[in-house]
């Protein structure tokens, strides 16, 4: 089940759920069936549709994530963050025992995030390659 801070800043309508203002969208426990399954496989995917309301983004915009809190995400796709480098793109962040939260991250190509409908993947495979794709596009890997 889906838990919304604050519903004031929601709207649903035929396309799905659009965010008005800044909120806080989670589950109510753990997402268990994706953690079990990702720790199992070594692998993960994680995707979503999004139009920013803002091309620039001077802080790291978290738009979705696994992990514990704020602080401890194991998976993470961003919007911008607080380098100049990174300000206009979209992020793709996933936690390994030898990567503490997700650094170096893999970034799509600069000036990328745009205020269009834009379809973001990130995988992480077996082998340990991350990749984040933007509308069907490869713009980074590590």
């Amino acid at each position: 089940d889906l838990l919304i801070a604050d519903t004031a800043s929601t709207r649903w309508d035929r396309d799905g759920l659009s965010l008005l203002r800044p909120t806080r969208l989670m589950t109510a426990g753990p997402a268990t069936h994706i953690i079990s399954a990702t720790q199992a496989s070594g692998e993960v995917t994680i995707a979503a549709w999004v139009r920013p309301a803002e091309q620039r983004q001077d802080r790291p915009a978290a738009m979705l994530t696994i992990g514990r809190d704020p602080y401890r995400r194991n998976v993470a796709l961003d919007q911008g963050g607080w380098a100049q480098a990174v300000r206009h793109r979209y992020l793709g962040r996933v936690r390994t025992s030898q990567s503490l939260k997700g650094i170096p991250s893999v970034r799509s190509a600069p000036q990328s995030a745009t205020q269009s409908l834009a379809y973001i993947v990130l995988t992480r495979d077996a082998l340990g390659e991350v990749r984040l794709y933007l509308d069907g596009v490869l713009h980074g890997s590590r």
